[in-house]
């Protein structure tokens, strides 16, 4: 039986190719890596995609190794309406280098009017409603995200202390440096007065 995309995937390659050819500079910097597989993910996203022929992106199953992975942390997608510049700048890329730099470039420097596309559907009084409450969410979420993470450090350095805070892990770390160094002198000394074997 054949894999079939993901529905994100589906939907991500479909956007992606409407806003390259809104982008006409962006086609010939990817005109090199048509049939390149590449693969987006943040947090327990994942979007995977092929650079078609035709200058736009197909969706494609997940590939074992794609020739470029992007890994975002999961929050990064509450920067997307200010635009790519601000998400790219949080991921990791690995993979084929040239293409690497060029997706890369691309999707920092894609514009995408979020709002004039949802006009184009709901009509200009609703989209600005939707897009206005959307960004709302976005922050809401980032900063929920943001503090549940702060939150759950708290919780683990101060409270269950299953993990020390960070001053202690420094001085153990020169406490464990002082002792290694002492055990070499040590060592040194132990030589010098052990008896030489003659041969």
């Amino acid at each position: 039986m054949t894999a079939t995309p993901s529905f994100s995937s589906t939907a991500f390659a479909k956007l992606l190719s409407a806003l390259l050819a809104r982008n006409a500079w962006a086609l010939p910097r990817l005109a090199d890596f048509v049939g390149r597989s590449a693969t987006l993910s943040a947090g327990p996203v994942s979007v995977s995609f092929e650079l078609a022929g035709s200058g736009g992106v197909i969706a494609i199953p997940a590939p074992e190794l794609p020739d470029v992975h992007l890994s975002l942390p999961a929050g990064a997608l509450s920067q997307l309406p200010q635009g790519g510049e601000a998400l790219m700048r949080q991921a990791r890329i690995s993979g084929d280098a040239h293409f690497a730099e060029s997706l890369g470039f691309v999707l920092r420097k894609l514009e995408w009017d979020a709002e004039e596309d949802l006009a184009r559907v709901v009509g200009d009084p609703l989209a600005h409603r939707l897009h206005a409450s959307a960004l709302g969410v976005l922050g809401w979420l980032r900063r929920t995200a943001l503090n549940g993470g702060e939150n759950l450090r708290e919780y683990l350095v101060e409270e269950a202390r299953i993990s020390p805070p960070r001053m202690e892990l420094d001085d153990f770390g020169r406490d464990l440096a002082q002792l290694r160094d002492a055990l070499a002198r040590l060592e040194k000394r132990v030589d010098r007065l052990s008896p030489r074997t003659r041969t």
